[in-house]
């Protein structure tokens, strides 16, 4: 995929370190743990990344500017 070309999602994504983060944010708030309040910002990421491919960003900054 180049930086222009519209990302697609990926057909079958590997779940694994969205259900990670997810659970970890979960985690630390059932357990009165500090949370880091950018912890949803970080599950964002994780989905788009899951969903889309780590190259994603290239696409999403060069469309931003």
């Amino acid at each position: 995929m180049g930086d222009t070309e519209k990302p697609t999602m990926i057909e079958t994504p590997d779940l694994k370190e969205l259900k990670k983060i997810c659970q970890d944010y979960i985690n630390s708030i059932a357990t009165d743990e500090w949370v880091d309040e950018d912890y949803p910002h970080y599950i964002y990421e994780v989905a788009i990344e899951t969903l889309f491919g780590k190259n994603v960003w290239d696409f999403i900054n060069r469309r931003k500017k």
